[in-house]
């Protein structure tokens, strides 16, 4: 409960006691003419009067409360104060977009002009920025920034990328076999059906331009070794982490540093950044787990069902729309690794190049 500490001087100092009455007083201590001692805020007025009667001077020497008035003038002030501070500023950042990639380099951007979360700005300064973004991204088709309170809502679009298919002057094989077809819509063929063709060799010349398809007979290889004893790295069950704050501007880290000798695997936990939220406070968690080197001991059967599985999956993303003439596994047995090779004949287009197809090996 609130109190003051007072002190009365004068020489009616007994008087004054005596006729102290429902005022509690404590801790009294008489020195000469001085007496100290406290007294509750309620009853200051009380003992101040009191002491008047008695041609007293009083004097108030610690006072622990202030009135509930002053107090309420400070809170109304600091939350004002508070108010038109979080009010003029942006605090989060958050961004509308159609393309994701493009929010990490346009955030940097905005941070160097000294637009981030927890700085302010007024509209006509966010228009001249807007500008600005779009000279520095050509690829934007546009893009708008809106302050709605603490936040900053940036909206923008990114143009879709589209591949010209610019017209070829010369077709080439990509793959070497038997002519078995010739389909030209525009310019000149230089090979004819039972023809023999090499990768690499020109097919259609263009007039100026050459488009069509060549359809061939080829013979393409693919092959895969798997080793019967495997070195992995698996997790030890330790487990460390690092953290990391940034307030603004300003970044603090702590905890575990990896020293680049214990092989890690890593997991980066965000708390304050959402998605294409941008916030003034920002947590990074990595947590480290410890790894180990252990051998996969595998049977002769195990290897040669993993290596058939990866050249059949591959043969197919390479090959599989192509029409299979003929299709051959051969296996081999060595003392630490198996090798499967799978060979094939097939009728496709000797033009279309494959995307991986330097996976595997084609020949004529």
């Amino acid at each position: 409960m609130a109190k003051v500490v007072f002190m009365v001087l004068g020489k009616n100092i007994e008087d004054f006691l005596s006729n102290v009455k429902e005022i509690r007083l404590t801790e009294l201590r008489r020195s000469g003419q001085a007496l100290y001692g406290k007294c509750l805020y309620k009853d200051l007025d009380k003992v101040k009067d009191l002491a008047k009667g008695h041609s007293l001077e009083f004097s108030i020497l610690l006072q622990t409360y202030r009135p509930v008035g002053y107090f309420l003038v400070i809170i109304f002030l600091t939350s004002f104060l508070l108010t038109v501070f979080w009010s003029s500023r942006t605090w989060t950042f958050v961004y509308n977009s159609n393309n994701d990639e493009l929010i990490e380099a346009v955030h940097e951007y905005l941070c160097l002009k000294g637009i981030k979360p927890g700085t302010s700005g007024d509209r006509r300064y966010y228009d001249e920025v807007s500008k600005e973004l779009i000279k520095a991204f050509p690829e934007l088709n546009f893009i708008n920034l809106t302050k709605d309170g603490i936040r900053l809502k940036i909206d923008m679009n990114v143009r879709p990328v589209t591949e010209e298919k610019m017209p070829k002057q010369k077709i080439y094989a990509a793959l070497g076999g038997i002519v078995r077809s010739v389909h030209v819509f525009m310019g000149e063929s230089l090979v004819n059906p039972s023809d023999v063709v090499y990768k690499g060799q020109l097919l259609i010349n263009g007039t100026p331009y050459a488009e069509g398809s060549i359809i061939g007979e080829t013979v393409v290889e693919i092959a895969n070794m798997t080793l019967l004893k495997q070195p992995i790295l698996v997790e030890t069950g330790h487990k460390e982490n690092e953290y990391h704050l940034k307030i603004g501007g300003l970044h603090y880290s702590w905890g575990f540093k990896d020293d680049n000798q214990t092989p890690w695997s890593k997991t980066v936990k965000r708390y304050g950044w959402e998605g294409s939220r941008r916030q003034f406070v920002e947590v990074t968690v990595i947590e480290y787990n410890q790894l180990k080197e252990t051998v996969v001991l595998r049977t002769e059967e195990e290897a040669l069902s993993l290596a058939l599985t990866a050249v059949e999956e591959e043969f197919v993303a390479l090959f599989g729309k192509s029409n299979i003439i003929e299709k051959k596994i051969e296996k081999t047995l060595g003392t630490d690794k198996v090798k499967v090779t799978l060979r094939a004949i097939i009728e496709t287009d000797l033009t279309q190049e494959r995307l991986g197809e330097g996976i595997g090996r084609a020949g004529s």
